[in-house]
């Protein structure tokens, strides 16, 4: 028995035996990681070991691997979004690193690569072991003629690279999720869709109709960010501009920054955000929405619906 026993004294509580966390199963991760996939246009997060997070990418599909990054050095998996919006930025985004190719001379294109969902997965350091497939790579070749990755576009949640990253950062107030049935009306989808196109909409959003919110209020910013020589550490290499408020947002890149030119054909790299057509994607994604949750589309669930 011991002295506090013998005394009638109670264990002072931090004396207690503490459970250990809970933590779930690798089966439980990989359904609740699959479950989130179902939601296309919201991107999320999940903290896992790198070990366990090998262990899982082995069980992920080529297709599922699209949609996810990793960073070992806060053990983050973060899933990002697709969808009508999503490829509305990404398209805006590849016409301006196209445009500025093209006016190269063929001795140079040959030196740069413009590809979408090729692995990203030289890391060193503290990122050894993290994995992306980045919505848009930039490659140019070194003095060697070896491709490097000189430019990473990420839309919606960034990871830290070594190289250049473009970070297009977009928010939907408030975050969709699906009404109650209760509340759905028998409108066939088609009907939908028509009286939505021909509706004069704010050009932000929100998306309405039959009383319900299918797309609310969208934000988006573009910043660049790009590796301290000196400390190695991220840092902010161009000012956060606002690409639906500010008249035509300059993020100062140039196709100098991808592969040596001379400087008289170096070129500014311009994205025409004007000519992004975002309301028109925000309406195919309520459209979307609404195929989902009135059942209308047989191969998906409706799995942002909290009863």
């Amino acid at each position: 028995m011991s002295p506090s026993s013998r005394n009638g004294l109670r264990p002072h509580p931090s004396s207690s035996p503490i459970p250990p966390p809970f933590k779930p199963s690798l089966d439980e991760v990989l359904n609740h990681l699959r479950k989130q996939l179902l939601k296309r246009d919201e991107p999320t997060s999940i903290t896992i070991e790198a070990r366990d997070f090998r262990r899982l990418w082995a069980e992920l599909s080529d297709k599922e691997k699209r949609r996810i990054a990793y960073d070992s050095s806060k053990s983050k998996l973060v899933l990002h979004m697709v969808g009508f919006v999503h490829e509305t930025v990404t398209h805006t985004l590849l016409q301006g690193f196209y445009d500025a190719y093209l006016q190269l001379p063929l001795i140079y294109r040959n030196k740069i690569r413009i590809e979408t969902n090729s692995p990203c997965i030289r890391f060193g350091g503290e990122y050894r072991g993290s994995r992306k497939i980045p919505d848009i790579g930039v490659q140019g070749d070194d003095e060697y003629g070896i491709p490097q990755m000189r430019l990473i576009v990420e839309i919606g949640v960034s990871q830290t690279y070594e190289s250049l990253v473009v970070v297009v950062s977009l928010s939907e107030f408030p975050a969709y999720s699906s009404p109650d049935p209760s509340r759905l009306v028998d409108v066939p989808v088609e009907e939908m869709g028509q009286t939505l196109f021909r509706r004069v909409e704010s050009p932000l959003g929100p998306i309405e109709f039959e009383g319900i919110t299918w797309f609310g209020s969208i934000s988006a910013f573009v910043e660049m960010w790009a590796k301290d020589p000196v400390t190695g550490s991220a840092r902010l290499a161009s000012d956060r501009m606002d690409l639906f408020t500010s008249d035509s947002p300059v993020l100062g890149l140039h196709l100098s920054d991808i592969v040596p030119i001379p400087s008289e054909l170096d070129r500014p790299i311009k994205f025409e955000w004007g000519n992004m057509q975002i309301t028109k994607a925000m309406k195919m994604t309520a459209i979307e929405r609404y195929q989902i949750a009135t059942g209308d589309r047989a191969d998906a669930g409706d799995s942002n619906y909290v009863p």
